[in-house]
């Protein structure tokens, strides 16, 4: 909350420009955030706990569906737009940002991570494809507009067929290029690659016989690790990761503090929809 708050402070005072907050969140979405989720997974693991981690994920999807579901009829009364967006607010919470650190203050952070990145598996699948999908509509009255523009324009081109079939393929073209760009958002997304490369690299250590490099932190200890796990096998590049995680959550906060210095906010916490 004082991060937060230094961040208001500061873009208020007008040391920080506003347009600032752009380049945090770019930096924390492009750089801290992968490393946060593929450092999660560089521990010890059994067949148990693959186990008991199977049944985090499990939990964390139906926990998303549901509260998706949920969430979706709790703003019922609201119009179509305002209804997506407290939808999706009160489904994709900040779990990473705020959680996670709560958590490891709260438990001990080795045993701590772990399933806080199992359960944000789910978390990170869907807030990259149905909020990406949800949030990135047009609005309703935009959107009513352009269906009024092309059936306008579809009615006239009927006149001739050739026109018509040129228009046709115009639309399909169009609604082509909004999936394309949402399947880019979805599966070229810098956090989820980095989840599931280091989920496969996790699973991997129970392959038998796999374990052939020695410890690179305790010399000599004998102990034998998976060539993957680089905080044992390779610990100057798993600095690097971990030194680029430290800088995910401070720079976030700082970046909701000056989003918060952007707009009114004695306005806002006077609407009962805030």
């Amino acid at each position: 909350m004082f991060v937060i708050f230094l961040g208001w402070f500061l873009t208020k005072r007008g040391t920080f420009k506003k347009d600032w907050e752009a380049v945090l969140i770019k930096i924390v979405m492009v750089v801290g955030l992968p490393c946060l989720a593929f450092d999660g997974f560089m521990a010890d693991t059994t067949v148990e706990q693959v186990k008991t981690q199977a049944a985090i994920l499990l939990v964390g999807f139906l926990f998303y569906i549901i509260l998706g579901i949920v969430a979706k009829y709790f703003y019922i009364k609201y119009e179509q737009d305002v209804r997506d967006t407290l939808a999706m607010c009160t489904v994709f919470a900040s779990t990473t940002f705020f959680g996670i650190p709560v958590v490891t203050a709260l438990f001990d952070a080795g045993q701590a991570t772990l399933p806080a990145n199992i359960f944000n598996i789910p978390y990170r699948v869907f807030l990259y494809s149905l909020g990406f999908i949800v949030m990135s509509k047009p609005v309703q009255g935009q959107l009513a507009s352009e269906v009024e523009t092309t059936a306008e324009t579809i009615v006239d081109a009927k006149i001739d067929p050739m026109g018509y079939a040129q228009v046709r393929a115009e639309i399909w073209a169009k609604k082509m290029e909004t999936v394309k760009a949402n399947l880019k958002q979805i599966f070229v997304n810098p956090i989820l690659i980095a989840t599931i490369i280091g989920f496969i690299f996790w699973v991997t250590q129970l392959i038998p016989g796999i374990e052939i490099v020695t410890d690179q932190n305790k010399i000599g200890s004998g102990q034998l690790f998976l060539p993957l796990r680089l905080d044992n096998t390779f610990p100057p590049l798993f600095k690097i990761t971990k030194t680029l995680e430290g800088l995910c959550t401070p720079l976030a906060w700082l970046a909701i503090g000056m989003t918060l210095a952007k707009g009114k906010l004695r306005e806002a916490m006077q609407e009962k929809k805030v």
